[in-house]
């Protein structure tokens, strides 16, 4: 039998449609898929739905990372600029390109909803949260094609490629001229084009509000918008296949024809809405060259639309899901006052619990703390359910949380259900919180304005260095934590990626451990340019204090480690190696000793943790480094752990496959354990590399 031709015949009887790689087949397979797409979306009352086109090539598009978008020319234009709220990112100052953008009369007057200054939007970037509302906010973020490449490295490539699906896009404030006038820069001899002309700015934002975009991609799967739902469907399969066009044809090289071996090299193509959620609609897919949908249309369609029809109301199903399950509790006569199970136990057995879950198993006196704010709440939430999953299932240890502000009921309630234990809420007082009256508020606003023109990260925040204060030398203090001897610090927004198998707690307890990290890396010098001086005061001044087998070395040796190491100045003999503590397990005791204590008043008096910007995390390193046995702190090797923007990942292949590890390709790429900036090698070289295979035995997992 004779294989269709795949490309459109120019003789074709549809040749007014104008399509340069679907066929007649083709097309009308892409339309069943595209009509059962729309008619689902309109019976949830969405008509302006972004419909992505999904592409998983054989090969990927890309040898190395890129991170510059590609711009495609639809037939039928995507959006209009005078739809879009813009954000302009200029260097800086930014006055000089307000002022020509927008001043009345320009033809970009009323183009962008705000121009912001790379140094303004640094202290954007600060916070992970703030960028994330951004890409909400608005609908395109442009940027001076000369700011543009630091952009990545600071909102961070997770960020930066897959937020809402929106790409940072660049752009050039004047025509590129042989002719152009140039100038000296003000830091360096070099001569630059600071031209700005609104004219040719405009017709930038012209053409890529009416276009598409992607970014090769080093994996295999691209994503790519080719319309909305309120698109004719015409317009969605022209739009279609002169994206399939630009990306096969090698006449669109070297920006397109980035599919290797053009249509022989897609593996399948599917649609999919901007909600990420997959349809059930004909697939497309591409086998050995040849383009053919998997069409279920009689059988898929009967189901869809009794699907459609039903609509069934999810939030009136959880509104009365507590109902429905003591119904059916009582039902089944299950005696709660003897299993008092929770709704994370992950147990429904009554046998497994002959007695109440704080007495089995045997706990250790210990609690997982979390300091934290209301709005919080789904960052909390996501932390409780990866840790719970991983680890606190098996125990059921009491969740603490703390905060200086009440907690309302609806986090009370929402922690108590993700919670397989007890749950118990603190009220941090004003005198534990606030900055201490010693400090000199005038001195301390000049400082803020000084850390935050220089951009330092969090430099203008009053409430994080308040919260660096307190976790410094207080948390330990609180009413709530005054009965545990351990701790397990949990921040929101982490992620554990392997199976505990064991209690921290009882590890530490059995082997004399009393501080426990996953990260070690190199500390911004900017926010501690004196806490060495203080500290080398403390020492001078309580020699008896510091472990005669401390790790001193540790924080002190510069020397390269590796083949591949970083140079870092710094102003004094720390090194600036400090132990990440959003991941932190303690004994209690070791903060509350006479040690800790006189440490910690030490340098609070000197004001640089408000003055600076002084953290917790190299307060805690440098005081476990000195006053502790080296033996006495752990490195938990076999625990994977995220916190934006780094990850960490067991290296050994049987620790993964025994710990049931998600350790990704794009996780153990971004494996912060062996980076240049990582001091984790340097803790090996003075502690010995230490970790739990001792207790992995390979046999139980047979």
């Amino acid at each position: 039998m004779q294989k269709k031709n795949l490309v459109m015949d120019s003789n074709s009887s549809h040749s007014d449609w104008n399509l340069a790689v679907l066929n007649d087949e083709l097309r009308s397979r892409a339309i069943r898929s595209l009509k059962a797409l729309k008619a689902h979306l309109e019976s949830q009352g969405d008509h302006h739905e972004a419909i992505y086109l999904i592409i998983d090539t054989k090969k990927p598009t890309s040898s190395d990372l890129d991170l510059v978008p590609r711009i495609i020319p639809l037939p039928h234009h995507k959006d209009s600029h005078e739809n879009l709220k813009i954000m302009l990112i200029t260097k800086d100052p930014v006055t000089k390109y307000k002022t020509l953008l927008e001043q009345k009369g320009a033809p970009t007057e009323d183009v962008f909803g705000e121009i912001v200054s790379m140094k303004k939007f640094k202290q954007f970037a600060s916070n992970p949260k703030q960028i994330k509302k951004l890409y909400y906010e608005y609908d395109l973020l442009l940027a001076d094609h000369r700011v543009y490449r630091l952009l990545p490295s600071l909102i961070g490539r997770s960020l930066f490629f897959k937020n809402n699906k929106k790409l940072p896009l660049m752009i050039q404030m004047a025509k590129p001229s042989p002719d152009a006038q140039l100038v000296k820069s003000k830091k360096s001899t070099k001569m630059k084009d600071e031209r700005v002309e609104a004219d040719y700015v405009l017709r930038q934002v012209k053409k890529i509000a009416r276009s598409t975009t992607f970014v090769p991609s080093t994996g295999t799967c691209l994503s790519i918008v080719i319309g909305y739902s309120d698109f004719k469907l015409r317009q969605l399969i022209e739009n279609m296949d002169a994206v399939l066009e630009y990306l096969t044809s090698p006449k669109f090289k070297p920006v397109g024809g980035v599919i290797k071996k053009g249509l022989a090299g897609i593996e399948d193509l599917h649609l999919k809405t901007s909600e990420s959620e997959w349809l059930i609609i004909p697939s497309m897919a591409i086998s050995r060259g040849l383009v053919a949908f998997i069409i279920l249309i009689s059988f898929f369609a009967q189901i869809w639309n009794a699907r459609v029809r039903s609509k069934v109301k999810l939030n009136e199903i959880y509104s009365h899901s507590l109902e429905i399950v003591a119904k059916r509790d009582n039902s089944h006569l299950m005696d709660l006052e003897l299993a008092k199970l929770k709704p994370a136990s992950n147990s429904y057995a009554r046998e497994l619990f002959p007695k109440p879950i704080s007495e089995t198993p045997q706990l250790e006196n210990a609690t997982i703390l979390m300091l934290c704010r209301n709005w919080e709440l789904p960052g909390v939430l996501k932390s409780m359910r990866s840790l719970e999953d991983r680890f606190n299932r098996d125990y059921h240890y009491t969740w603490t949380f703390l905060n200086d502000k009440p907690f309302t009921e609806q986090f009370k309630e929402a922690t108590t259900f993700m919670a397989s234990g007890k749950t118990q809420y603190g009220l941090i007082s004003p005198e534990d919180w606030n900055a201490p009256s010693f400090i000199n508020v005038t001195k301390w606003e000049e400082c803020l304005q000084d850390f935050e023109d220089r951009n330092v990260i969090y430099g203008g925040s009053k409430s994080y260095r308040n919260m660096c204060h307190f976790n410094s030398g207080f948390f330990y203090k609180q009413p709530l934590v005054l009965q545990y001897d351990y701790y397990f610090r949990v921040e929101p927004d982490v992620e554990y990626f392997c199976d505990f198998q064991m209690d921290p707690f009882r590890l530490f307890r059995e082997n004399g451990k009393k501080y426990g990290f996953v990260i070690s890396l190199i500390e911004y010098e900017d926010t501690i340019p004196t806490l060495w001086e203080a500290v080398e005061d403390f020492m001078n001044s309580n020699p008896e204090m510091i472990h005669p087998d401390s790790m001193l070395d540790f924080l002190t040796d510069d020397k390269p480690m590796g083949t591949e190491y970083l140079v870092v100045e710094h102003n004094s003999s720390y090194n600036l190696c400090h132990f990440w503590s959003n991941f932190e397990i303690g004994d209690l005791n070791f903060f509350r000793s006479k040690e800790y204590e006189t440490y910690f008043k030490f340098l609070s008096q000197t004001g640089g943790f408000y003055y600076e910007r002084w953290g917790d995390a190299p307060v805690h390193s440098i005081a476990a480094a000195l006053l502790l046995n080296r033996s006495e702190i752990h490195h938990f090797e076999d625990i994977g752990y995220t916190h934006v923007p780094f990850v960490t990942c067991p290296e050994s292949q049987m620790l993964r496959l025994g710990k049931r590890c998600i350790c990704s390709d794009s996780t153990k790429n971004n494996n912060i354990n062996l980076v240049p900036h990582s001091c984790l090698p340097r803790f090996w070289k003075y502690a010995g590399k230490s970790f739990l295979r001792e207790y992995y035995h390979p046999e139980d997992y047979q």
